[in-house]
């Protein structure tokens, strides 16, 4: 009867050792760093995404300089004037006398903020820089004068593309310098919406930063306008050149 006993209880405790078992559910294995996309968007997989805090040369330092400085005749390639030649980072830090974080000691900073017209970058009939222009350069030698790299977004989105978000502040960066104030190149001045429009209707904005035969290539001196920055301005201006 003891036998039959402790088989029964045996039995029972299998029984309920199935019972908890079965209720048991595992969750997979989530492996950390591996984010699951829960939508229809791809994740973001930038290694290194911009920073707004720092200045990044290739994307904001270059392009005033190519488009004010390293010009035919002045410090191109070929001109070398002065022996300063400024259409690249190794050769502004060769050439431009660059002091890392102290922009007053730098000859790149001086020749922009001086008042002596004779010495002035970029020099008259050519506008000086703008303040704001002034002020990256100045804050870029701050940080040290480094060739910062980043990441950009993988989109582009065209669906609405923006005067004052995506046009703008190309058209700033790359154009303003030369067609802007009393005289500006070509006779072409591009300091506002209107002035932009205007030159975005006739279909020569399009022309030049496409690099289309017949047209001058745009921005002068500098390398064309990779393919995202080309396209918002040409959505722009199929959208109706609107001022948004």
């Amino acid at each position: 009867m003891r036998a039959i006993t402790q088989i029964s209880i045996f039995l029972l405790l299998l029984s309920a050792m199935g019972l908890y078992l079965g209720g048991c559910v595992h969750e997979p294995d989530i492996i950390p760093g591996n984010p699951v996309d829960t939508t229809t968007n791809p994740i973001d997989t930038n290694s290194n995404p911009c920073d707004p805090s720092i200045i990044y040369f290739n994307d904001q330092i270059l392009p005033l300089l190519q488009s004010g400085c390293a010009i035919a005749g002045c410090h191109d390639q070929i001109t070398k004037e002065d022996g300063v030649v400024l259409n690249s980072f190794e050769n502004v830090i060769k050439t431009g006398d660059i002091k890392a974080f102290n922009p007053g000691g730098s000859k790149l900073y001086k020749m922009i903020t001086t008042s002596d017209l004779k010495d002035r970058m970029p020099p008259p009939p050519m506008n000086s820089l703008t303040a704001d222009q002034k002020k990256l350069i100045y804050d870029w030698i701050l940080q040290g004068a480094k060739n910062e790299v980043c990441d950009q977004p993988k989109s582009c989105d065209t669906i609405a593309a923006s005067f004052t978000i995506d046009v703008l502040p190309i058209i700033n960066a790359y154009c303003n310098v030369c067609h802007s104030g009393t005289s500006p190149s070509g006779s072409i001045s591009l300091k506002n919406y209107t002035e932009i429009r205007s030159f975005a209707l006739n279909g020569k904005l399009s022309c030049v930063i496409n690099w289309n035969p017949g047209c001058v290539k745009m921005p002068n001196g500098g390398a064309k306008l990779d393919a995202c920055k080309i396209s918002l301005i040409d959505a722009w201006i199929k959208q109706g050149s609107q001022n948004n």
